[in-house]
């Protein structure tokens, strides 16, 4: 995918949300801010003129990073299949998971862009919801006391 086919896609984006000022920058990039319900999504879209494609990328920040996040992340990349999968990342700095997608254009179904916007942001936020629901550490067990009980070493 050229540039010129991205700015056709991105277009297409602008034009089934109603944002006419969507446009890529000279770099190649837009930002764009969905809410859906009380979930707020910021999806960065980018031409990569070396692969040929448009990225998309989320940061997941309402997840906190751990390390038994960390091994589900690194598990989930190993599970996807290769078509249509989407990969979790960290960020190097912060840490922060980042969601990321590569469309090489053929793979785009009936919907375009915009349809693979709208797959993209549920991703994100079904993995924002999963990595949540995983407990940062295990629960120390509670042991009671054992009135009565007359130990002697």
């Amino acid at each position: 995918m050229d540039r010129g086919q991205a700015d056709i896609l991105v277009g297409d984006l602008a034009s089934a949300l109603g944002i006419q000022a969507l446009k890529l920058d000279d770099g190649g990039m837009c930002i764009l801010a969905l809410e859906e319900g009380p979930e707020r999504v910021i999806v960065s879209i980018g031409h990569n003129v070396g692969a040929g494609a448009l990225d998309l990328m989320c940061c997941l920040d309402s997840v906190d990073p751990s390390p038994r996040r960390n091994a589900e992340a690194l598990i989930a990349n190993a599970d996807n299949p290769p078509n249509g999968a989407v990969t979790l990342a960290a960020e190097p700095k912060t840490g922060a998971y980042v969601i990321q997608r590569r469309f090489f254009g053929p793979e785009f179904d009936d919907g375009g862009l915009p349809a693979a916007v709208v797959t993209f942001v549920d991703d994100a936020l079904a993995w924002a919801k999963r990595l949540n629901a995983i407990e940062d550490e295990p629960r120390p067990h509670q042991v009671g006391s054992l009135p009565g009980l007359n130990l002697r070493a």
